[in-house]
C-alpha cells in the first residue's frame, strides 16, 4: 500500500498500449528510378523472414497490392535496426537509419521524406539497394480511441506519464501529441535500461495500482472504466462507493 501510494510516475509502452498494435504500410515512396511497386517487392521480400511486427506489415502490405515477393538467398537481422539480405543478387538494407549508415549508405536524400512521415504519426522505414538509398516506406498504427482520456485521468491523478517506444523522436512526439504526453523517451533500444525499467514498473503498477487509487479515493472513475484501456482494470461501482476515503 505505501509503495503504491509513493508511485508518481507511470512508464507506458506506445505500441499496444497507446496504439492499437495493428501497424498497415500506408506509403510507398521510391526516391530513385526503381518503380515503386518494385521497391515494395523487395522490401516486402526482405522483410518476409523478420519477427518485426512493422516487417509484417509491409509483407501484408505488398500481398494486398498483388505482388510477388522476390526470393532472399542470404539472410540478416539486427535487432531495432532492421534487415540486410541479398534478394535476385542485389543487397537490399531495410530499416532505420542506423542501419543504413552503418553499412555506409549516404541517407541524406531520405531524410525530407522520413521528416514529413513523422510528422504525420508514422513510422518511416528507409531502404537501400546495393549501397544506394533507394526510397522510404511508412507504417501507420492508429491511436486507441480512448488513449487520451485515459492519459488525461492518469495527470489528474497526479502522475507523470512517460511514453516509451523504440521508434523515431519524430514520430514518437506526433503520437505523444495526440494523447497529451509531454516526455518522450524515443528509439530504445531493447538492450538498453530503460526498457528493462518500463517492463517492472508496469509489473509493479498493476500488482499495487488498485491498492493505491482506493488510497487515494480514486474508485469512481476506474469504475467508469477509464484505465481499463491501459492497465485492464475496472472496479464494481459497488466497491467503489464504499472504499474508505483518505482523511
Amino acid at each position: 500500500m505505501e509503495t503504491a501510494h509513493k508511485l508518481e510516475t507511470i512508464v507506458l509502452d506506445k505500441t499496444g498500449t497507446i496504439t492499437r498494435g495493428q501497424p498497415a504500410l500506408s506509403d510507398v515512396l521510391s526516391t530513385g528510378p526503381r518503380p515503386a511497386d518494385d521497391l515494395l517487392r523487395l522490401a516486402a521480400g526482405a522483410e518476409r523472414s523478420s519477427e518485426h511486427p512493422l516487417g509484417h506489415a509491409v509483407v501484408t502490405g505488398a500481398a494486398e497490392r498483388g505482388l510477388s515477393l522476390a526470393e532472399v538467398s542470404r539472410f540478416g537481422s539486427q535487432t531495432s535496426k532492421g534487415v540486410s539480405v541479398t534478394i535476385e543478387g542485389h543487397q537490399v538494407l531495410v530499416g532505420g537509419h542506423r542501419l543504413l549508415e552503418g553499412a555506409g549508405v549516404e541517407v541524406a536524400a531520405l531524410r525530407d521524406a522520413t521528416d514529413r512521415l513523422a510528422e504525420q504519426g508514422r513510422t518511416p522505414i528507409m531502404v537501400a539497394v546495393d549501397g544506394q538509398p533507394a526510397g522510404v516506406l511508412s507504417v501507420a498504427d492508429t491511436v486507441k480511441d480512448d488513449s487520451q482520456d485515459a492519459v488525461a485521468a492518469l495527470r489528474l491523478l497526479g502522475l507523470q506519464v512517460v511514453m516509451i517506444t523504440g521508434d523515431n523522436r519524430r514520430t514518437a512526439e506526433a503520437i505523444a501529441r495526440q494523447v497529451g504526453i509531454t516526455r518522450v523517451l524515443a528509439e530504445v533500444l531493447p538492450e538498453h535500461t530503460a526498457v528493462r525499467l518500463s517492463r517492472a514498473t508496469m509489473r509493479n503498477i498493476r500488482q499495487n495500482l488498485f491498492l493505491a487509487f482506493v488510497y487515494n479515493t480514486v474508485g469512481i472513475p476506474i469504475a467508469a472504466g477509464i484505465l481499463y484501456p491501459f492497465l485492464g482494470i475496472r472496479l464494481s461501482p459497488i466497491i467503489a462507493a464504499a472504499s474508505p476515503r483518505r482523511s
